[in-house]
């Protein structure tokens, strides 16, 4: 049986450029199903435009954005309230939340893949 595919992560951050502390507690989907992957693509293309020449932060930011607002079930109500992330002045917050949600899939990941592991019967020598 798989595991729960969803964690529960706390951020305390201060904000880079506005100096405000950022704190809650969130909640991701660790691996986004196919739907939900499409959607996160479709909206990290929306995010950059679409464009020929993205530049590096904007693609970075993208990804950063689609990807929270796609995994995201619970949020701090400042989180919602900046428009889930969109509105926030402070990159390194956005990233937080980000770098936690892609934590979890790798746990959740790693997990998965221990216990299949594990489950495999050990071939005595030849």
């Amino acid at each position: 049986m798989l595991p729960k595919n969803e964690k529960t992560f706390e951020i305390n951050v201060e904000g880079e450029i506005s100096g405000e502390r950022y704190a809650g507690s969130f909640t991701c989907v660790c691996v986004p199903w196919g739907s939900l992957r499409n959607k996160i693509a479709r909206d990290e293309i929306r995010e950059s435009g679409d464009l020929d020449n993205v530049t590096t932060e904007l693609f970075i930011r993208s990804r950063w954005l689609a990807n929270t607002q796609g995994r995201l079930i619970q949020a701090p109500d400042w989180w919602v309230n900046l428009g889930q992330g969109a509105r926030l002045l402070d990159d390194n917050v956005l990233k937080e939340v980000y770098d936690k949600c892609i934590e979890a899939e790798v746990e959740w990941r790693t997990n998965v893949k221990n216990k299949a592991t594990a489950a495999i019967p050990a071939t005595p020598p030849a």
